[in-house]
């Protein structure tokens, strides 16, 4: 698996330099963003050479887009999870305020606090780890062709192993998150990264550099 990265643009107009950030979910790339307005030569400024690269590099993001499967057009967990997994599949919901996690809920329990209104959910709930490879959801979703290309459950676990179910079950994952939802700062199990593809809403993240003073704290 593999993170997303944030995707960084200098784009000079009028002697000024704007930068624009956009953040690539999933298989999903929304290449550079030049600005616009009249391009200039300017000393340290982009030339001929560097838009093409950058011409480049969006048409391979452009052909990475179409090499994922994502179902779109569900617009509540109703149909699409709860109905293709099962309602009475045990799930580890985690209380937000506490960071801590609630025992005996199912995917179905927690697709109808899911749908309430906000006024009516006495807590701030999150679903963070259903897995999902050995559910029929995984049908019907497959990580970027790059992702797949330096995975190593792909790649090195043994084939032989894989079909009899045994390999490490961590490749996807579905997570479910109400409005207000967050996860305290932590490093993902072994150092992993992780490719996301945000099917309805908004996910924000916050990047601490691996400091010594950092880890430290």
């Amino acid at each position: 698996q593999t993170r997303a990265p944030l995707s960084r643009t200098h784009a000079r107009t009028h002697g000024r330099t704007r930068t624009r950030t956009q953040t690539h979910t999933g298989g999903r790339s929304h290449g550079p963003s030049v600005g616009r307005g009249r391009r200039r030569t300017r000393p340290g400024g982009p030339g001929r050479t560097d838009i093409r690269r950058r011409r480049r590099w969006a048409s391979g993001l452009a052909r990475l887009r179409c090499s994922n499967t994502i179902p779109h057009h569900s617009p509540t967990l109703r149909p699409s999870v709860a109905a293709i997994i099962g309602r009475e599949t045990p799930i580890n919901v985690m209380d937000v305020a506490t960071q801590s996690e609630i025992p005996g809920w199912t995917l179905g329990k927690f697709v109808d606090y899911y749908e309430k209104p906000a006024h009516r959910r006495s807590k701030v709930l999150n679903v963070i780890s259903l897995e999902f490879s050995s559910t029929p959801l995984f049908s019907h979703v497959r990580s970027p062709s790059v992702v797949r290309q330096i995975d190593w459950i792909d790649n090195v676990w043994p084939v032989s192993e894989r079909a009899k179910g045994v390999f490490p079950q961590v490749q996807y994952y579905c997570l479910m998150s109400v409005a207000g939802c967050y996860t305290d700062f932590h490093v993902d199990f072994g150092g992993t990264s992780v490719w996301y593809h945000v099917v309805r809403g908004i996910k924000v993240f916050l990047l601490v550099p691996p400091s010594a003073a950092n880890l430290r704290a």
